[in-house]
């Protein structure tokens, strides 16, 4: 709902049977069953006061709703009614503002300073709210504090000469980050046949972010050949790390390999698919933009490999021999960049035209 904008609510209550409904938009948002009371002391609860915390400081106003806007919540005005509590929220005091629904809302509120969490919780459901309009208006005075009990382990909580029972809580759902968290960078210039050793995580960087320059998209699939490697020796959680630190980009990984149980947990943090294939016997069928593993070049399945690249697509490799061109070239690959990393070096191979598996 806009914050200048209105709702308008249909009240619906069923004389015969005293149930009720509020609808709103054609929709039910509360249904429940209304009757006359005798009266608090007939129909309520006869508590005795819960114990007060009088080992720690007690809470004031300022105390209580900076730790509820801390936890999402944003009350202003007559919403903020809390006058002061002892430190474990079983005894307080509600300020009355002749306002009956910013009372209760309060009332609703001191229930919460007893809640250890700090998410944003909203009531979903009360069991019964008995309301004794004559004794509460004979207790308050407009502007001064009415005394409020919170019993924790039956859930109620009484002030004045109301009684909530039975409130049922749910997390609301967090709003969507709007803007992305600030990234910071560098610019220096590596040439892309370079001679100087880089560490493996920069020389990545570089890597990917050629492939995300001369990729038309903004949904870049990652297929990494795992070939029997141990989980934390894969570059997929880094690849998704640097992809998905662009703005509006991100990464479809999936991970191949005839063990793939080995992977699941890595998989699982990066929301990668697993794809369990041999290739020493098994055709690739997937398709992706870059490529990703260790010594595909010099492999013999690499033939393979290759079926699984799209046209214009990306081939990034460990070797620890050089790869030459005339070697790549029979394959339709261009060598894009050669990084020199830890006694091996990174290779970005590029199929520059649609090639066809030899018959």
């Amino acid at each position: 709902m806009a914050k200048d904008g209105s709702a308008r609510f249909l009240v619906n209550i069923f004389d015969g049977s005293g149930e009720f409904e509020i609808c709103e938009s054609g929709g039910v948002v509360v249904r429940g069953k209304i009757s006359k009371a005798d009266g608090i002391h007939k129909d309520g609860l006869n508590l005795n006061k819960p114990e007060a915390d009088t080992k720690h400081l007690p809470l004031s106003k300022q105390h209580i709703y900076r730790d509820l806007r801390l936890r999402g919540y944003e009350y202003s005005g007559i919403f903020t009614g809390i006058m002061g509590a002892d430190n474990c929220g079983a005894v307080g005091e509600l300020e009355w503002s002749e306002n009956w629904v910013s009372f209760m809302d309060t009332m609703l509120q001191f229930s919460l300073i007893q809640k250890n969490a700090r998410g944003l919780y909203l009531p979903t459901r009360l069991q019964r709210v008995l309301i004794d309009p004559v004794y509460h208006l004979s207790v308050v005075s407009p502007g001064k504090g009415v005394e409020v009990h919170m019993h924790k382990n039956i859930g109620v909580v009484k002030s004045g000469g109301i009684e909530i029972r039975g409130m049922k809580d749910s997390l609301a759902p967090r709003r969507q980050q709007v803007q992305a968290d600030p990234k910071w960078e560098q610019y220096s210039f590596i040439p892309y046949l370079s001679k100087k050793e880089i560490c493996a995580e920069e020389a990545l960087n570089v890597a990917m972010q050629i492939v995300l320059e001369n990729s038309n998209t903004r949904k870049v699939k990652v297929i990494e050949i795992a070939n029997n490697r141990q989980p934390e020796q894969l570059v997929a959680p880094t690849v998704v790390n640097i992809l998905e630190s662009q703005p509006q980009t991100s990464a479809e990984v999936t991970i191949i390999d005839t063990a793939v149980e080995n992977y699941s947990s890595v998989a699982e943090q990066i929301g990668a698919k697993t794809l369990k294939k041999d290739l020493m016997v098994e055709e690739f069928t997937e398709t992706a933009h870059i490529v990703v593993g260790v010594e595909l070049a010099s492999n013999d399945n690499f033939i393979k490999v290759l079926s699984s690249i799209k046209e214009k697509g990306f081939l990034l490799t460990e070797e620890v021999k050089d790869i030459k061109d005339n070697h790549i070239k029979k394959f339709g690959l261009k060598v894009i960049s050669k990084l020199p990393i830890e006694k091996k070096t990174l290779f970005l191979l590029r199929k520059v035209e649609d090639w066809v598996v030899p018959k």
